[in-house]
């Protein structure tokens, strides 16, 4: 597996939108992208930004071959927000077969060292422009229970707390390997209307 290395200065911290590139990833990407991911969320920089999963989860979150099969559906994209040839973020989307008005947003990524530099926000704000664009009426997501303070940050940004929920998928790798008992997804909304 490739390893991510994020740099550690804080020169791109005042960037402007202007900046930043928000392009759809392709197939030759998935390595790189999974890289990434598993890095931010779960690699030992992950503990440098405010969304780290590392200590409730070990292992992958995502693997070439995972990224590759959904970016091979229909419908489903991954963007990559950069800076000239530096990844910065992305996020994968896709809509929903059984609410076609339904954008599904998930693993909205960040280089650690940049969380609060509103690369996060510049993502959704970019997400939201695509789905105004492709007549989506809503977004939708999941996120772990237990991370309140990103739950918080999603609310912020005009997302709703729906009482959906579904339990982690304890004894599957390909996702993790959880270090608690209590995992479950819960799922927030943004009405686009």
């Amino acid at each position: 597996m490739t390893k991510i290395k994020f740099p550690t200065d804080s020169s791109l911290s005042n960037l402007l939108s202007s900046d930043l590139t928000f392009t759809n990833a392709v197939l030759k990407d998935c390595a790189h992208l999974a890289a990434f991911v598993n890095a931010a969320y779960r690699g030992e920089d992950s503990k440098q930004g405010w969304t780290t999963e590392a200590e409730f989860l070990e292992g992958q979150r995502t693997d070439a071959a995972d990224l590759a099969d959904f970016l091979n559906t229909p419908e489903h994209w991954i963007f990559k927000l950069e800076h000239g040839t530096q990844l910065l973020g992305l996020v994968q989307v896709y809509r929903q077969e059984r609410d076609p008005s339904i954008l599904q947003l998930g693993m909205l990524t960040v280089d650690p060292h940049r969380q609060r530099a509103g690369l996060g926000k510049e993502i959704l704000k970019r997400v939201e422009i695509f789905a105004r664009q492709n007549d989506f009426m809503k977004i939708k997501m999941s996120v772990i229970s237990i991370r309140q303070s990103l739950i918080e940050y999603y609310q912020r940004r005009g997302f709703e707390i729906l009482a959906e929920r579904e339990r982690f998928p304890y004894g599957q790798p390909r996702f993790g390997l959880p270090k608690r008992d209590d995992l479950e997804f819960l799922f927030l909304e943004k009405k686009l209307t």
